[in-house]
């Protein structure tokens, strides 16, 4: 009898220790100049130097889609994680502006979604004791030339980025930056072969070669850079679409670069 007893109460402790160490889970509402803006915000159970993630949704998505397509915190339990969600904004494809998305120019939309983020990282530094050098954004289509973009407008803030079937318009020369870049090459919304160039332009801002070696996975391969900002590029036989691969393969390239040796020295 005491036997069970004991198996019980080692039971309940355990499962009480779970419940104390699990991730923080929180919605998150932040004014932004007047507009209330929404993000989804998972914080670990650590006093220790935490990475960051921030996840974009694509053109028509919102944050509780990119929690369940990206799922950071199930495969990188120590990093915290931000779903931030967009607003309705008008694009190519959606000219009257009715569903969710994010500017991709930075004199676009007074700056609403750049605001949103300084605001949000500001929030998050303000909870968990950060890492600032581990620093990471990723984001699918519309969510990828935002990431792009942020990349361009906040020099020294990433420590890599990972876009996902989308491009940027414009950058002046900023920082270089590791980056991994997933493209499907029946891409009919991002076509391939503009997600090609961008690769190309990334490869010129980071001073990588011309020589690329394979990386993880077929399809996948990488240029070195002097900076130590090199440039993946996977390419997949699918569409628009985020491959079942991606998010473990960008986490993998995530903690491969866990520092800013670009900015040192």
């Amino acid at each position: 009898m005491q036997q069970g007893v004991y198996r019980v109460m080692i039971a309940t402790l355990g499962f009480l220790s779970t419940l104390l160490l699990a991730p923080a889970r929180q919605i998150v509402n932040l004014d932004i100049e007047g507009t209330t803006r929404k993000a989804i915000v998972i914080l670990p159970n650590t006093s220790q130097p935490a990475p960051v993630v921030f996840a974009f949704h694509g053109h028509g998505g919102n944050m509780n889609f990119s929690e369940r397509k990206f799922a950071v915190e199930e495969l990188w339990p120590e990093a915290a994680v931000v779903y931030m969600q967009g607003i309705p904004t008008a694009t190519p494809n959606d000219p009257e502006g009715k569903r969710n998305g994010w500017q991709v120019r930075s004199a676009t939309d007074n700056q609403r979604d750049l605001k949103f983020f300084d605001k949000m990282l500001e929030w998050v530094k303000a909870k968990q004791n950060v890492d600032t050098k581990r620093v990471y954004a990723l984001g699918h289509s519309n969510g990828a030339a935002f990431t792009y973009l942020l990349w361009s407008t906040h020099p020294g803030t990433f420590a890599a980025i990972a876009p996902i079937a989308g491009g940027f318009a414009v950058a002046d020369k900023p920082s270089p930056i590791p980056v991994l870049h997933i493209a499907g090459k029946n891409d009919p919304i991002v076509k391939y072969e503009n997600q090609v160039r961008t690769v190309e332009r990334m490869r010129r801002f980071n001073e990588c070669g011309t020589a690329s070696k394979p990386w993880d996975v077929k399809g996948s391969e990488i240029w070195a850079s002097p900076k130590g900002a090199p440039v993946i590029f996977y390419s997949h036989e699918g569409k628009h679409e985020v491959p079942e691969n991606a998010m473990k393969l960008i986490l993998k390239f995530f903690q491969e670069h866990p520092a800013k040796p670009w900015l040192c020295g």
